[in-house]
């Protein structure tokens, strides 16, 4: 009898619609709020329980938003914003769970756990971070990202033409800019201002920097390592006015939808 079970849950599963498989979706333009744990549970290959989160999948004119709340848990799922879609995290938890950010989609992270695993920037996605505690942070592909805040126990790294702006944060590892990528740390620090542009062939091994001082947002930096390899950059700038950082995110948003 269980057996009989088991495979009338396997078939069910394998003939349910791609778009609605294992995925808790909200794409109906409106603004969720999630206090609640949404956990994605597999016996084998089978899906017991649902637990990836997609925003606005298939929906590119819906403008979904998200919150996730303090008491909010997605755990060993995948969230995915897509589409103009955003999410806005509060505070919560995701666990063994990675954020995908792409086409258009929108991640702001003000407080909460990302961890292990991390975020991923991609196809025209924009990400500010505020607070957090967070694992890796990668852009891919023409993404836009700014840090202002946050702790980082892993890798912050951007390739393909996507830019990174630093103002503030707490970074465990290094840097790194990859693949006419770009990454600018706002401050005061131990190297001059300037443009540090790795016009070595592909292949050639990368410049690495080792930065102190201090983040526009006044956290102190020692020593941290920063990499970029052929045809990536690293600008060292000083604090803006606090317009211009305004100006700057908007810059970045109006350029990534040009794009």
């Amino acid at each position: 009898m269980k057996t009989s079970i088991t495979l009338f849950a396997f078939l069910l599963v394998l003939f349910m619609p791609a778009t609605n498989l294992f995925a808790v979706i909200f794409n109906d333009g409106g603004v969720h709020d999630v206090d609640y744990l949404i956990e994605h549970i597999m016996e084998g290959p089978i899906v017991i329980q649902e637990g990836n989160l997609i925003i606005d999948r298939d929906a590119p004119n819906a403008h979904t938003t998200v919150n996730l709340l303090e008491g909010g848990h997605i755990l060993n799922g995948n969230v995915s914003i897509e589409n103009q879609g955003s999410l806005n995290m509060y505070g919560g938890v995701v666990e063994w769970a990675h954020v995908n950010v792409r086409d258009n989609g929108t991640l702001n992270i003000y407080e909460g756990l990302i961890d292990p695993w991390g975020i991923t920037v991609w196809d025209d996605g924009a990400a500010t971070i505020y607070g957090g505690s967070l694992d890796e942070l990668t852009l891919i592909d023409r993404s836009y990202a700014t840090i202002m805040g946050g702790e980082f126990s892993d890798l912050v790294h951007s390739f393909n033409n996507s830019q990174l702006d630093i103002h503030g944060g707490i970074f465990h590892t290094y840097l790194a800019a990859v693949g006419f990528s770009t990454i600018t740390l706002y401050g005061s620090f131990n190297l001059p201002y300037g443009t540090y542009t790795n016009t070595s062939p592909v292949g050639s091994p990368y410049d690495e920097r080792f930065i102190t001082g201090t983040l526009a947002n006044g956290q102190v930096i020692t020593d941290l390592r920063c990499i970029n390899f052929p045809r990536a950059t690293l600008v060292l700038a000083p604090v803006p006015e606090p317009g211009t950082v305004l100006l700057l995110g908007l810059g970045g948003l109006i350029l990534r939808r040009k794009r």
